[in-house]
């Protein structure tokens, strides 16, 4: 059996069900082949994704809840590092499409000429989105430019701790729910401050290697 069509095998099997035990087993041997862009977001919403490549050209998923198109992009240009503003992608997508890896919030792509699109970062003094925790509470992200974002209005009553995983909320600026995107490294509360200030660093690494994925903003 080519390994092609092997693979192609796995992705079917894989949408028959949804036990997460038996798409995990399939997801390691998917893996083993080609890098397989299942993306597990918050509460598992919107679990898979209509992948558009070169050699999966119109292929389809659909699932449960609803059908996503997700385009494949290759990067080409980081403004600078190790924490780029401005990232260049060569592929597909339109203004306002968020971008992530396989399982982190990268930007939104803030200008499109021919097939490459300007992404503005989350390390971008510009980036701002609505964040919710898995306690359910919201707060405003903001990126400085450096290591480390802020995140404001987070209430000093709710709970939060070092190394949580702060996710979108899909209130604010069009972000779909749910993308894994900043972890928390720093909690600092001031006397009479009803807000805590958070610092957090965000889960995507530049300087790893990988594809894009340009998605639609939340409807």
């Amino acid at each position: 059996m080519s390994k092609l069509l092997y693979f192609f095998l796995l992705i079917f099997f894989s949408l028959l069900t949804f036990s997460k035990k038996v798409r995990g087993f399939i997801d390691e041997k998917i893996e083993s082949y080609v890098y397989y862009p299942y993306f597990f977001a918050y509460n598992e919403i919107h679990s898979f994704f209509y992948i558009r490549s070169k050699k999966l050209e119109g292929l389809k998923f659909k699932l449960k809840k609803e059908e996503v198109p997700l385009f494949v992009s290759f990067p080409v240009y980081y403004d600078e590092f190790p924490y780029p503003k401005i990232l260049i992608l060569k592929g597909e997508g339109k203004k306002g499409d968020v971008v992530v890896t396989e399982n982190a919030l990268v930007g939104k792509v803030i200008e499109v000429k021919k097939n490459f699109l300007k992404v503005k970062t989350v390390f971008n003094e510009e980036f701002k989105c609505s964040l919710i925790s898995k306690y359910n509470l919201l707060s405003i992200y903001q990126g400085t430019g450096g290591r480390f974002g802020i995140v404001n209005f987070y209430p000093t009553w709710g709970e939060i701790k070092k190394g949580d995983t702060l996710y979108t909320s899909g209130i604010t600026e069009n972000f779909p729910k749910g993308i894994p995107a900043f972890i928390v490294d720093s909690i600092i509360k001031k006397r009479s401050d009803i807000f805590f200030e958070l610092y957090v660093s965000p889960l995507w690494k530049p300087e790893k290697y990988c594809l894009y994925y340009v998605v639609p903003p939340s409807r």
